[in-house]
């Protein structure tokens, strides 16, 4: 026993124990599983070998069946598959295929992949025939505001009423800009300096007259003859003067008027009120007032497929039909075509104006369109 405890032989007793013979009776030893396990070449052949698995795998769920695995050779097969059993397999799964990859685009995909005969009765069936999902809104929404800072006087408009351009919508307070308005106006109807300016130029005139034949008789000195001449050019001097100043005093007249003015606020469009914020005696500065959208015309956009580019143009005409109740027909024409295709949708926009004289068609509603023909005009 005295031999086993030393270091080298318990290394071997230990190695030895962990080696096994094979049933052939030789004497060569090999690895445990454990140990062949950690090696880089059994590493390897067992990723060889889940590769190869799931590559069987994808061939079975991806080819038609059977029939293609005993043709490629992984199941063994007496009698390989006739080229025409191949060729009819490989029709049913592409027709197959085809149909789910589709689905509600399928007439759209179907027409380019018919025959070069029938292409424009595809075109027609498929362009003219389909409706297309839009929505009405209205042409224009605009936000209306104060220019200038000022407690609110007055709201002439709730939510809802109908509004033409030009229409008294809000009064800003204008007690200071009226009282302007008037001291500007009296400047400017004045016209006393000048007629009295005018009176002295004609004065002047006449003296002048005078100095020049009495100084042509020797009468009179020529000092007194320049005197005379210089006043009377003065004042023509403070005529012109004068004539300025009355139009200075229209021009702030005019700038009183339009700095009242912009205390009004008025309607930019005809439409509808769609909110209202503030009331009288509230403070405005920055923000909005009022919002009114015009509702004659209406605004139509539809987002049509990719495949539809260049089959659309400004002008034509197109049917609209709201979702119900209001399930009657319209025809709009088409005023936009976006020239540039989404890459993320794969769409474009087209805007198409709808009219609404009687304001009958409310917007906000979801609609079908379908694009005309051209007229045979």
């Amino acid at each position: 026993m005295e031999h086993l405890r030393s270091p080298k032989r318990r290394t071997l007793a230990r190695s030895g124990s962990e080696r096994r013979f094979s049933h052939t009776g030789r004497g060569s030893a090999t690895l445990s599983f454990v140990d062949r396990a950690k090696t880089p070449r059994f590493q390897l052949a067992m990723r060889w070998g889940a590769i190869a698995t799931m590559v069987v795998a994808l061939v079975y769920v991806l080819l038609p069946g059977r029939v293609r695995l005993e043709q490629i050779g992984l199941f063994g097969s007496d009698e390989p598959a006739t080229a025409e059993e191949t060729r009819a397999e490989s029709s049913r799964w592409a027709t197959s295929a085809h149909a789910t990859v589709q689905g509600a685009d399928a007439p759209a995909r179907a027409s380019s992949a018919e025959p070069a005969g029938s292409s424009e009765v595809a075109t027609s069936v498929t362009d003219l025939g389909h409706d297309y999902d839009c929505l009405i809104e209205p042409n224009q929404i605009v936000d209306i505001g104060s220019p200038v800072r000022g407690r609110i006087a007055d709201v002439y408009v709730a939510r809802s009423d109908l509004v033409e351009a030009g229409q008294v919508l809000v009064e800003i307070d204008s007690q200071v800009e009226r009282a302007q308005v008037e001291y500007a106006r009296e400047r400017a109807e004045q016209d006393v300096e000048l007629r009295a300016r005018a009176a002295s130029l004609d004065l002047g005139e006449r003296k002048v007259d005078r100095a020049r034949r009495l100084y042509d008789e020797n009468a009179l000195a020529l000092d007194l003859r320049d005197d005379i001449e210089t006043e009377t050019r003065l004042a023509r001097l403070e005529l012109e003067k004068a004539r300025v100043d009355q139009r200075l005093a229209r021009l702030e007249l005019q700038t009183a008027l339009e700095v009242l003015d912009r205390r009004t606020i008025r309607s930019p469009l005809s439409g509808v009120v769609l909110d209202r914020y503030m009331w009288p005696g509230e403070v405005v500065e920055d923000q909005n007032v009022l919002t009114i959208a015009q509702v004659d015309p209406l605004r139509v956009e539809v987002v049509l497929p990719a495949s539809r580019f260049g089959s659309v143009e400004v002008g034509e005409r197109a049917s609209i039909t709201p979702e119900t109740p209001l399930d009657t027909v319209h025809v709009g024409e088409v005023t936009v075509v976006d020239r540039v295709i989404d890459p993320a949708s794969g769409t474009f926009r087209v805007l198409i104006e709808l009219p609404n004289p009687e304001l009958t068609i409310p917007s906000g509603l979801h609609c079908r369109v379908r694009f005309l023909p051209p007229s045979s005009e």
